[in-house]
């Protein structure tokens, strides 16, 4: 996670959100021909934060969302040609995604360090989320089981 303090503040933020309780309220996945890479992907999933004070977790959230994105995206195109396989998810790169207006806060991110992360992450003020991927399939719901602290779960 880049330098020592970076290391610090990530933990801190994991540590205020990793074990949440939440509550899916929709999930939609579409799949659509694509142009170059055969098909298209786009998945939205919305759902809010069941604690007492939702909104003391809101950077957690999106900084929990943001490293899983990360982590799981793969090199695209031309932004391959910047992919480093081992590289950490920087704090600059959660800061430099993160945007407020009215009365919410999000994380867009596009393409980060060479990985085609293609993931919106929008925070309400009183605990709604919505986190729209495209074409990451349907990792997405895999990082709320994660979020919750639960197990990765194999479909059969």
């Amino acid at each position: 996670m880049g330098s020592e303090s970076d290391r610090t503040v990530a933990q801190e933020l994991l540590k205020t959100i990793i074990g949440v309780r939440i509550e899916i309220l929709t999930d939609e996945y579409q799949e659509e021909p694509g142009s170059s890479q055969g098909t298209d992907s786009s998945h939205r999933i919305t759902f809010r934060l069941m604690d007492e004070v939702p909104d003391s977790a809101a950077f957690g959230v999106l900084f929990a969302l943001s490293l899983m994105s990360f982590t799981y995206a793969l090199p695209t195109g031309y932004a391959s040609r910047t992919f480093v396989p081992d590289e950490e998810f920087k704090l600059a790169y959660f800061l430099e995604g993160l945007h407020h207006k009215n009365r919410t806060i999000a994380y867009i991110g596009d393409f980060v360090a060479g990985r085609a992360v293609k993931t919106v992450i929008i925070y309400t003020l009183g605990g709604a989320v919505s986190l729209n991927t495209i074409n990451r399939g349907r990792g997405a719901a895999l990082w709320l089981r994660q979020l919750q602290g639960r197990k990765w779960a194999k479909r059969s």
